[in-house]
């Protein structure tokens, strides 16, 4: 029977769909079902990542679904999703063809436990991978991890994500839906005590998974929890959201984050209340925030939006844009020059524009940073966005006018300087962690290749990516990607956000 995901508008045919109680339809035909309780997709070798992916994001918001189970065709092997009571979809997997399919939900052992954020829970997971990169890797990237150090087929770099949404602590098992081999992960997660026990899991060698560091709960503006967020998460997680409206009050939330293991602050100092308006960040509040921060030698990355929240961000001295400005009206030579002169890092994310009529707009504000030699790390909103695969990332770089070497420097040098770790992590040479990743091709010749994993090393042990002896790699046909000449024009355009 096909369904019909309201919230997004997509019809589906699901392999089998079960509805508990009366079921709706779309209309008299009685052929479109509205309200399913139960999907189950059998998966093969062509869909797969769809239904991990995409379609499951689609899947989280129908209201009435509660279970979502995965069926493997080459082994025993099924994947049960189960939506709790917050809102949160738990995991539950099992080999054992003896086993009764239903888990409660409610498990949080190690084997059962790894929850997995839903669509319509995605609080804004902010997980700025700050020694992390996805790759286009294996179905089970977490055996990947690794730290800053590998590279691409040139000995010189390692990869690094500074911008992904991940799912909760799905990466300390074996990060099924993460298209990608994640290395170092640093995770700017609202909800710092799930993050830290995944990371002592890891630790303690219990789970194998990426080295990870986190910057916890954002802070956002008085008042100013995103729209998006609002017409998504329930009250009660609303509640614990931080918004600051003093700098006696910002300087405390930084301070208990930072001292209960928060590797980093994250700041909105623009963020979208409602379609077309954004909300700017006291920049006192901004201030006192990354003044705890900077005095602990820790890293404050802002979420601009506009021009006003890039201000504020310079005013308040952060490193780290965790977005190119998705509204750069006003955005012009002078604010370039203040960014170098403040040594501030931009994070593209440009995958999350792309396709817009103003994304060549958002790509100019990168080429221009990046020719008056400002640092760019690379980064992506994997996880918010739902199509796990970074290479549209690297295509846009390239239409940004970054250049195969600017790409990788964004991806291992510049990221191992930004943190403060080039002399353990970002090169290969005698003495540094024995970090690596291997390409199918050349990406001096073809960007997408840097999406094409082989496998990677951390310090030395390996693990084997999803391409396989003997398959020969193909260039990805994408749309051209020529570099534009850098320009700002005055311009409006309709409402947009993020």
């Amino acid at each position: 029977m096909r369904v019909r995901i309201a919230a997004t508008g997509l019809y589906t045919y699901p392999d089998v769909v079960v509805v508990c109680g009366q079921p709706r339809f779309e209309d008299e035909e009685r052929d479109t079902l509205l309200n399913p309780t139960l999907i189950v997709e059998v998966l093969s070798p062509s869909t797969e990542d769809y239904d991990r992916g995409r379609k499951f994001g689609h899947y989280r918001s129908i209201p009435s679904l509660q279970v979502y189970l995965l069926v493997r065709q080459d082994r025993a092997h099924v994947e049960v999703f189960t939506r709790r009571q917050d809102g949160r979809w738990v995991l539950w997997e099992t080999d054992d063809l003896g086993a009764t399919v239903g888990p409660s939900g409610d498990r949080s052992d190690a084997r059962f436990g790894r929850r997995l954020r839903s669509g319509a829970g995605n609080r804004d997971l902010i997980a700025e991978a700050l020694l992390c990169r996805l790759l286009g890797g294996p179905d089970r990237p977490a055996d990947a991890g690794f730290d800053l150090g590998g590279d691409r087929l040139r000995p010189t770099r390692s990869p690094i994500d500074h911008h992904s949404f991940v799912i909760d602590d799905d990466v300390g098992g074996e990060a099924r839906d993460l298209k990608g081999l994640i290395r170092d992960l640093a995770v700017l997660v609202e909800e710092l005590r799930q993050t830290l026990a995944l990371r002592q899991r890891i630790e303690s060698g219990e789970a194998r998974g990426p080295r990870i560091l986190t910057a916890g709960t954002p802070l956002y503006p008085a008042n100013g929890i995103p729209y998006y967020l609002r017409g998504t998460l329930p009250p009660e997680t609303l509640a614990l959201l931080h918004t600051p409206e003093t700098a006696e009050h910002a300087a405390a939330i930084a301070a208990d984050q930072l001292a209960a293991g928060a590797d980093a602050i994250k700041l909105f100092v623009g963020s979208w209340v409602e379609r077309g308006r954004v909300l700017p960040m006291s920049v006192d509040v901004a201030r006192a925030a990354a003044k705890v921060a900077h005095d602990r030698g820790k890293l404050v990355f802002a979420h601009g939006s506009n021009v006003a929240g890039l201000e504020i961000a310079l005013d308040a001295g952060v490193d780290v844009l965790a977005h190119a400005l998705d509204d750069d009206r006003g955005f012009n030579e002078s604010h370039v020059a203040r960014m170098k002169a403040g040594n501030v890092a931009m994070i593209p994310t440009l995958k999350l524009f792309g396709g817009q009529d103003y994304t060549h707009y958002i790509q100019e504000e990168v080429r221009a940073y990046a020719e008056a030699g400002g640092q760019i790390l690379f980064g992506t909103d994997v996880g918010y966005l739902t199509d796990y695969d970074p290479t549209e990332e690297y295509v846009l770089m390239a239409g940004a006018g970054l250049d195969w070497r600017e790409i990788l420097a964004a991806l291992t040098t510049a990221s191992a300087e930004r943190f403060g770790e080039e002399a353990r992590r970002g090169r290969i040479a005698p003495g540094m962690d024995a970090d690596l990743v291997v390409l199918a091709a050349d990406p001096a010749a073809d960007v997408t290749a840097f999406a094409e994993v082989v496998s990677t090393f951390r310090q030395g042990a390996g693990s084997t990516g999803r391409r396989t002896e003997g398959h020969r790699w193909r260039p990805r046909r994408w749309p051209s990607y020529r570099p534009r000449r850098s320009t700002f024009r005055s311009r409006r355009r309709a409402d947009r956000c993020c």
